[in-house]
């Protein structure tokens, strides 16, 4: 029977006279083939156009050394395709920062010290003036955008609840102001939002004014 691939050999590699056989298996797929070893580079060229994105075929012969020596059999087994859904998963994460907590900050809060906010307080007034009194009573300076949300809702709800699809807007207002009410610490992997200078003080007429509701509320 003609062998269907033929075509010359490479210069460098020694022709000789001679059978061979290769034969693998990917999971159901069986394929074998017979021919002369001069036709072997033309073999493996085909397996490798063929079969070159599963897998790169063993070199189906090797320089020969003797006339008499058998040739080898080579048995290839394909290992199990990747879907490439863990490559992907993992370019997705990559480089991405840590998603913001939206777990409130706890602590006891004394109102007979630091009063509670109103519903008149604008959004700044009510984040400058929680900022300071977690700081007071807890020593915790900087909050994340989304814990400053959950935290101020959890405790104070009755005085207007902040809205977490706004409060980057608001946040960065307060910022944006000359001199700035707020900061924004991004070196963490959660930036984290503090109390600049000028918003301490406002902070601190707010509690004064909460604690006595006769003085009016410098901003």
């Amino acid at each position: 029977m003609p062998n269907r691939y033929c075509g010359p050999a490479p210069k460098n590699i020694k022709t000789f006279m001679g059978k061979f056989k290769v034969r693998f298996k990917v999971k159901e797929l069986e394929f074998e083939m017979e021919g002369e070893r001069e036709t072997a580079p033309s073999v493996t060229h085909a397996l490798e156009q063929q079969f070159g994105t599963l897998l790169k075929p063993a070199q189906v012969a090797s320089e020969a050394t003797s006339l008499n020596a058998p040739p080898p059999a080579v048995v290839v087994e394909a290992a199990p395709q990747d879907n490439g859904q863990g490559r992907r998963k993992s370019a997705r994460g990559a480089g991405r920062k840590p998603a913001e907590t939206n777990q409130p900050f706890d602590f006891k809060h004394d109102p007979s010290k630091w009063g509670n906010p109103t519903q008149t307080w604008s959004v700044g007034q009510k984040v400058m003036w929680l900022l300071y009194v977690i700081q007071q009573q807890s020593g915790k300076s900087g909050l994340t955008a989304q814990c400053i949300v959950s935290t101020f809702n959890k405790h104070f709800r009755e005085a207007g609840a902040l809205k977490p699809k706004s409060i980057y807007r608001d946040l960065n207002s307060q910022k944006m102001k000359n001199p700035p009410h707020l900061g924004q610490d991004t070196a963490k992997a959660r930036p984290e939002w503090f109390l600049a200078e000028e918003g301490k003080k406002q902070a601190i007429e707010l509690v004064r004014s909460s604690i006595s509701p006769q003085q009016q509320t410098a901003t």
